[in-house]
């Protein structure tokens, strides 16, 4: 390079970056503690609130560290197998089978389920419901499922129902939530 020669591209722009730095004009990271979240809907624990200079009055949540239940039991297995098979009942008793109609029913039907179940759980359990409905005509079904169980804490129910043209089986899964 020359002395009269002018500097080459990238040197400009390492000049430009360099100028932005000097400026401060890079934006800041808010960090966890000072960020201003409208959206925190979590309903946890009032012992793990973490009042803070940084909030501005919005609550923060740390965790509890909590791995056991309240409860010695998930959920009330023979209630909420009741709760299925009056749902399943009242829905489909005189109902012949739609497939249009499949998707609508199976969604209210969980819908309706998980409402009248939730109400039953103690808290840090979610909820997992999941409807199937088919045609009755003579054939065959087998449902299973796999999930990552704790067999101290976490539960099922299944109910099945037919009638004369379909069959519907709900299953309720209560999963502890550390």
């Amino acid at each position: 390079m020359g002395a009269g020669k002018s500097p080459q591209p990238h040197s400009k722009l390492k000049l430009g970056i360099a100028s932005k730095l000097d400026s401060k004009e890079v934006p800041s990271q808010k960090s966890a503690m000072n960020r201003n979240d409208t959206h925190l809907t979590d309903r946890l624990d009032d012992a793990s609130v973490a009042d803070s200079e940084f909030s501005s009055g919005i609550n923060f949540y740390e965790n509890t560290y909590k791995l056991l239940p309240d409860a010695k039991t998930p959920m009330p297995t023979k209630t909420v197998e009741t709760i299925i098979a009056d749902v399943l009942k009242a829905r489909f008793k005189k109902e012949d089978y739609d497939s249009s109609k499949c998707k609508d029913h199976s969604q209210n039907i969980c819908r309706l389920i998980k409402e009248k179940v939730k109400s039953l759980l103690c808290p840090r359990y979610k909820l997992v419901v999941v409807v199937h409905i088919g045609e009755k005509k003579g054939q065959g079904i087998r449902i299973t499922s796999r999930c990552a169980w704790n067999e101290n804490f976490d539960d099922f129910v299944t109910v099945s129902f037919t009638n004369s043209s379909l069959f519907a089986q709900a299953t309720v899964y209560a999963l502890y939530a550390e």
